[in-house]
């Protein structure tokens, strides 16, 4: 049975069932049950004979992780000059990057940008250190979904 991908519901794919070289009908033939076939790993397809068919065989069939859902968009924040002279000044996530749909854990990394600006890795909160000159700045920042049992991990970058 061919490999099938993650959709949240329980998969059922019809077998092709042959029994000396004469196709079986469902329902008339035989009946199929599932086992373990909603999550990514590997299912099973319970094929039991009836009528002038006896016997049951087991098939199984791969369930893959689906694709990450992970949308990131990356906003323009502003930092008073006049508060950085003063003291580091932190932005919060939602002013820097819109970030949903993400499946697993999230964390943040700065890949470029100016040294006195910084990512934290666990909030993605932008901390603008003290004494940065006045002008405008660009950091890259790679936010990472982990992934679950269901979702495949998903890196994207953004400036």
């Amino acid at each position: 049975m061919a490999a099938k991908t993650y959709t949240g519901k329980a998969l059922t794919p019809a077998p092709k069932v042959v029994v000396g070289g004469v196709t079986l009908v469902k329902g008339t033939d035989y009946t199929v049950s599932y086992k373990n076939n909603t999550n990514a790993g590997t299912a099973t397809a319970v094929i039991t004979g009836k009528g002038s068919y006896t016997g049951t065989v087991n098939k199984t069939f791969k369930i893959n992780k689906a694709k990450n859902t992970l949308t990131v968009k990356s906003k323009t924040a502003t930092v008073k000059y006049s508060k950085v002279k003063k003291a580091k000044q932190t932005i919060a996530l939602k002013k820097v990057l819109a970030v949903s749909k993400a499946k697993g854990t999230v964390t943040y990394t700065k890949s470029s940008g100016n040294s006195k600006i910084t990512v934290n890795k666990k909030t993605g909160k932008v901390t603008v250190k003290k004494g940065l000159k006045k002008g405008t700045y660009s950091v890259k920042v790679k936010v990472k979904a982990a992934g679950t049992a269901n979702y495949n991990a998903l890196t994207k970058t953004v400036t």
